[in-house]
């Protein structure tokens, strides 16, 4: 269009030269770029044609309906029959002319509204419609679709308070917005390369209708990952037609594609191979799905609410972690403690049976750090009880106090339904030898009543809302009452009073409910009403949609919370739990960090809870599929997550669980837990020898923790990924991109396990750079570029590199966080190709709020100076923030990668020993024999010197 205009200019530029002519000429030019830049409408984008994203006519018809869909049915819809569809494409499509919305006004600073025109495929739609184009910052957009005649459900900012953006300017140093007219769509582009990030323009698709709302957005590749949480095989999304729905589940890790316990409606594209990466998230909470389209785009489909995105320019895959967190808060800080070897069970038959574990673990002297209490422990399954009358509980306060002086901490899970009874029955009448207690007031149950803080029955036949979970009928707390803060933290102080616990569990909170589980027909199975929010026409593809509606598994859609329904709160039930627990510990013990493990989970949740990937079972594939969950989960802004070692589900193996065991120490959360009637799989079970590799494998965990530890730390203040996939430390190697059987801690530890059984080599990625084996220190095949290489690993063993140009700070280990704190602690240092290296190092007590200031942060910077005979390296600290005395010392220095044979050392310009190797390069060699605490390190320099020949 603009070059038609430029020619017609011209041509009448030669045929009259007056200055008038060139004058109005000139004014018309001006006037068609203004028009131009104030509305893109028409403007083709080279890599656009009107039908390369297919808009699907009937996304409500399940499979046994598409099995009846022919021309006929279709053209009748007014739709177009497409039979030379590809598989997984919809044959029935929204025509390729259809308009729909389009901008009805704008103004420049980014506001429109929008009106319909054509085929209402999906029901009435919703007119007119408000469009809200904003600027979070430079790099962070915001793009809101909402009703502006009827107010629509959004997310509440008691639950997650969202940045609303910079009206009036779309355009940053980085990208600009631009608006389409004609159908309605919105572009981001990234000026410095011209690829669009966002890109609603030219779909037919868009629709906003009262319980359907849909948006296709291409993306700027094919690299697409997240959105969860699901039963994933691989990281990499397939956008060859698939489905991924969100709605928050109890449901085990069983079957590819069923929606899981969390939901987090976020993708991070990586774009290209200069390694640039945007993400995209959807601020939504009611039942949705994406579907995945080879063009490459994004169908988003939701069933309430609005749409309300942000997307995040990066340019990094870290920088959009870190803008996601900026968003939604940032990742929670985990207590030392948290970071060791713990250990769970579904069926401990008392604490003696606890008791025979722990002994056995400390025989063996395997670390363990944590001891955690599954249901068992409870009084009939009742929430903040414990069976203080029979004789295999009565005893736990007391076991929990002494295993404080093994310095080992007790974690007990509660569930939110809390048992309808107004007394804790303290008798147990099939436990015969039990002898008879007196009846004590159920005040979680009373408390709730007296402050109305349970969610509602719409139909109010019982008045509050009946579930049926572990200790039978219950009625679920409302997370979103004003009252609940004050009840939940009388219900918390109330059970820390009888049981002295470090942390909490908190499970069962999607929230599940057993009347209906696993048969809809049952008995006793709950009668929600059959109406549009129980059944909606549309039905994202959740777990049993086609049977249970979106109610399967949890509460009807109208239960009443103080927030509104269940049906747009449901996802935000486990989040909400998650911020009254945090805030009732907080309240509790300030001078501490709470620690807490959520199950279900949302955007923003790891400001307030880690979680843990559920119900996974003792089978091969679940190895890799754990890695896969954990780097999702990391992508979303969690930084402690881990997969329940060794497997939930069914008996484990002792070569599964070997395995398994090496792999879960590298996990942020490495926890051993299974189900009831299973065999033991705590280390300690399988005998001397599988104790003697844990034990090993344990011991190097705990070696590494002070770089653990300094990783959370910077996820917390930074939001950059603690567990990496391979492609966000490295986003222009091709070869990573597909990499999810292989992860990082941070930028400097590669991890590779043996994830088949029997299996004692595999292959292993290495990104250009060099790499050093972490065990013996001796350098892998080292050529200009990445390499993929055979490496063996016997069964004792598993697969860890060090990465060149890294300096991590280690500690003697111990049997438990606790003693190992107390060690000297060393800094290894890898040196690059150009000798050089660079770390940090986070250090305080373990468990004040950082927030308070009282803590070491420092960079730790090796340089080189070569020589004519020798090498001079330089190790100099940089402290970020002192505000931590500590007797914690360093002794040691262990260099990785020297060019040559260490013929001398100093300690500000003091002689220092070392151990020099006859081999050349030497693997590793030693300075020590000094002591310095860290909050002196700032105030010194170590230097060092290699032979050149």
């Amino acid at each position: 269009m603009a070059r038609r205009v430029l020619s017609l200019v011209a041509s009448r530029l030669q045929s009259n030269r007056s200055i008038l002519n060139v004058l109005a000429f000139a004014l018309l030019i001006i006037l068609i770029a203004l028009a131009i830049w104030l509305s893109v409408d028409q403007l083709d984008h080279p890599s656009i044609r009107r039908s390369d994203v297919a808009g699907d006519c009937v996304p409500h018809y399940h499979d046994q309906l598409l099995e009846h869909l022919d021309a006929q049915l279709c053209q009748k819809l007014g739709c177009s029959w497409q039979p030379e569809a590809p598989a997984g494409a919809p044959k029935c499509q929204i025509p390729a002319d259809h308009t729909g919305y389009s901008v009805d006004f704008r103004n420049d600073a980014g506001q429109a509204t929008l009106t319909y025109d054509g085929e209402e495929f999906y029901g009435p739609a919703v007119e007119p419609l408000a469009v809200n184009l904003s600027v979070v910052d430079d790099n962070i957009f915001r793009i809101t679709i909402y009703d502006p005649n009827e107010k629509r459900f959004q997310i509440p900012d008691s639950l997650l308070r969202l940045p609303a953006g910079r009206i009036g300017k779309l355009e940053t140093d980085c990208c600009r917005m631009e608006l389409c007219k004609n159908p309605f769509g919105v572009r981001l582009v990234r000026k410095s390369t011209g690829r669009a990030l966002f890109d609603s323009c030219n779909t037919q698709d868009f629709y906003f209708a009262d319980q359907f709302l849909q948006i296709s957005t291409r993306t700027a590749s094919d690299n697409v990952y997240g959105f969860g949480e699901h039963t994933a095989h691989r990281l990499r999304r397939d956008m060859n037609w698939t489905r991924w729905p969100m709605w928050s589940r109890d449901e085990g890790l069983y079957n590819h594609g069923w929606n899981l316990y969390g939901v987090q409606p976020f993708y991070i594209c990586l774009e290209d191979a200069d390694g640039n990466a945007n993400g995209v998230m959807l601020a939504n909470s009611n039942a949705m799905e994406v579907w995945l389209q080879p063009t490459p785009a994004v169908t988003w489909r939701t069933v309430g609410g609005v749409l309300d995105f942000y997307i995040f320019a990066g340019p990094s895959p870290k920088n959009v972690v870190e803008q996601l967190t900026s968003v939604v808060g940032r990742p929670a800080m985990p207590p030392y403690w948290s970071l060791g070897f713990q250990l769970s069970r579904w069926g401990y038959r008392g604490t003696s049976q606890i008791w025979d574990v722990v002994d056995r673990m400390a025989e063996y002297r395997i670390p363990h750090d944590v001891q955690w209490g599954d249901i068992d422990y409870m009084y009939k399954k009742y929430a903040f009880t414990y069976n203080n009358c029979s004789s295999s509980w009565v005893d736990l306060p007391t076991m929990v106090d002494k295993l404080k002086q093994r310095h080992i901490r007790f974690v007990p899970i509660v569930d939110p339904c809390i048992k309808t009874s107004e007394y804790f029955l303290d008798s147990d009448s099939s436990d015969e030898k039990q002898e008879p207690c007196k009846a004590i007031p159920y005040y979680p149950y009373l408390d709730a009543i007296d402050k109305r803080t349970f969610v509602e029955d719409a139909d109010d036949l019982f008045g509050y809302y009946l579930g049926n979970v572990w200790p039978g009928q219950c009625h679920y707390p409302d997370f979103t009452h004003p009252n609940i803060s004050e009840y939940w933290f009388n219900a918390i102080a109330n059970f820390h009073r009888s049981i002295n616990f470090d942390g909490l569990w908190i499970d069962m909170n999607e929230a599940s409910n057993f009347n209906d589980a696993d048969n809809y027909n049952n008995s006793y199975a709950q009668h929600c009403r059959n109406d549009s929010f129980n059944w909606p026409e549309y039905i994202p593809r959740v777990k049993d949609f086609d049977v249970a509606g979106l109610y399967g598994k949890t509460m009807c859609m109208e239960a009443k919370m103080y927030a509104g329904m269940h049906y747009n709160l449901h996802s935000l039930y486990g989040h909400a739990m998650s911020i009254a627990t945090r805030e009732a510990l907080q309240k509790l013990q300030p001078d501490k960090r709470p620690f807490i493990l959520t199950r279900s989970n949302f955007l923003g949740t790891a400001s307030h809870a880690f979680h843990w990937l559920g119900d996974n079972q003792a089978h091969w594939e679940q190895l890799h599929w754990s890695i896969v969950g954990m780097l999702e989960y990391n992508l979303f802004g969690f930084n402690m997550v881990g997969s329940d070692i060794c497997g939930f589900v069914f008996n484990t193996t002792e070569s599964l669980c070997r395995r398994w065991t090496q792999l879960g120490a590298f996990y942020p959360f490495s926890r051993n837990h299974n189900i009831i009637g299973t065999v033991d799989q705590d280390p300690a079970s399988f005998g001397p020898e599988f104790a003697a590799m844990a034990r090993r494998i344990l011991l190097e965990r705990y070696r590494l923790l002070p770089y653990l530890y300094t990783l959370m730390y910077e996820s917390h203040v930074y939001g950059t990924p603690v567990v990496r996939a391979l492609f966000v430390e490295f986003p222009t190697d091709k070869g990573t991109w597909d990499v999810d059987d292989q992860f990082l801690w941070g930028a400097s530890l590669l991890v590779s396990p043996i994830l088949e059984n029997k299996a004692v080599k595999r292959l292993v990625y290495y990104p250009a750079g060099r790499w050093f084996d972490y065990f013996n220190y001796e350098p892998r095949p080292n050529y200009d570029g990445a390499m993929q290489v055979e490496i063996g690993c016997d069964a004792d063993s598993i697969i860890v590199d060090l990465r060149g140009g890294s300096v991590l700070p280690t500690q003697t280990p111990d049997l438990n966080t606790e003693l190992s704190r107390r060690n000297s602690m060393q800094l290894l240092v890898v040196l690059s190709d150009a000798y050089v290296a660079a770390g940090t190092l986070f250090h305080d007590d373990g468990s004040s709020p950082t927030e308070q200031g009282s803590f070491l942060y420092m960079r730790m910077l090796v340089t080189s100076e070569i020589g004519q005979d020798d090498t001079v390296f330089s190790m100099n600290f940089v402290c970020l923030h002192q505000g931590y005395n500590t007797t914690v010392a360093v002794d040691e220095l262990q260099l990785v990668g020297l060019p040559g044979r260490l013929i001398g050392a100093t300690l500000d310009g003091t002689p220092l020993n070392y151990t020099a190797s006859a081999n050349v390069p030497a693997h590793r060699q030693t300075i020590f024999n000094f002591t310095i605490s860290l909050h002196n390190l700032c105030e010194v320099q170590f230097q060092w010197f290699t032979a050149n020949s």
